[in-house]
C-alpha cells in the first residue's frame, strides 16, 4: 500500500514540475537603497601652501605644477565613485 502512495506522489509531484515549466520567467528588478560610497578620499595637501615666501619661481611653479596633478588625480577619483553610484 504504501509503494502505491508513493508512486501517486512522484507523479502528482513530477507532474506539478512539468506544468510550472511552461510558465513564462520575468525578471523582475527591484531597486534597494545601498550607500554608494563607503569612504570619501581626503583631499592631498598643497605643496604651494607649505613653501617659504622667499621661494624662487622655478620651484613655485613646480610645486604648482605638483599640485595640478594631484588635484587632477583626485578629480578622477571622485568622478569615478560618483559613477560608480549611478
Amino acid at each position: 500500500m504504501r509503494h502505491w502512495i508513493c508512486c501517486a506522489a512522484i507523479v502528482v509531484l513530477s507532474a506539478c514540475g512539468w506544468g510550472c515549466s511552461l510558465l513564462p520567467v520575468r525578471e523582475v528588478k527591484i531597486p534597494i537603497p545601498v550607500p554608494c560610497v563607503s569612504q570619501v578620499p581626503v583631499r592631498p595637501e598643497s605643496a604651494l601652501d607649505t613653501l617659504p615666501v622667499e621661494t624662487s619661481l622655478f620651484d613655485a611653479m613646480r610645486a604648482f605644477m605638483d599640485d595640478r596633478d594631484r588635484l587632477t588625480s583626485h578629480a578622477e577619483t571622485l568622478e569615478a565613485l560618483l559613477e560608480a553610484c549611478r
